[in-house]
């Protein structure tokens, strides 16, 4: 076989190994989780216990927030993604603010992904909502979140509805709100 084949081929294989990648990264980076077992006669998944910080270094049990629908989201400034729908969550949240919890934590890491480097990114874009810090990955851990960004849909029970392991359009958004209401 002369050389150029050889080129040609090894070419042709590696773009079908690279679109058959992206091709299953974009099929499992979009993830949806829906808790909804009111037709099975299931319970529903319950929020975990466990607790976050506040800016101010207060101690917040998640449990606490139970009567009022909550949507937890776990980012990180690092995260392109995160960053992008941070105006999406801060638009929505000031239209929901009254009839929803949100909870946005900062998943620290004690090096590049800091406390202060998470309230530096949320005055530097502006942001009125609250945001808390997982100190040592235990939320997140216990959630079981993929990655991020990776969003919690919990109705007034504290029964997670819904999980979205990618980033949040507004439709996205407003539309899981609804169904939490």
């Amino acid at each position: 076989m002369n050389s150029k084949l050889k080129l040609l081929l090894t070419i042709i294989l590696f773009v079908l190994v690279l679109g058959g990648g992206l091709f299953l990264y974009n099929k499992t980076s979009n993830i949806d989780f829906k808790f909804d077992n009111r037709n099975t006669g299931q319970s529903k998944k319950a929020m975990p216990e466990t607790i976050i910080y506040t800016e101010n270094d207060e101690e917040l049990n998640l449990s606490s927030l139970k009567g009022k629908p909550i949507v937890i989201n776990f980012w990180t400034t690092w995260c392109t993604y995160c960053r992008q729908e941070m105006q999406t969550l801060e638009k929505v949240y000031n239209e929901y603010k009254d009839k929803v919890e949100f909870v946005l934590i900062d998943v620290l890491d004690s090096s590049e992904e800091t406390k202060e480097n998470g309230i530096k990114f949320k005055e530097e874009q502006g942001l009125t909502m609250p945001i808390y810090f997982d100190r040592n990955h235990i939320a997140i851990s216990k959630f079981g979140a993929p990655g991020f960004p990776t969003t919690y849909f919990i109705d007034k029970d504290g029964n997670i509805n819904k999980i979205r392991a990618s980033m949040l359009t507004e439709e996205f958004l407003v539309q899981n709100i609804e169904e939490i209401l």
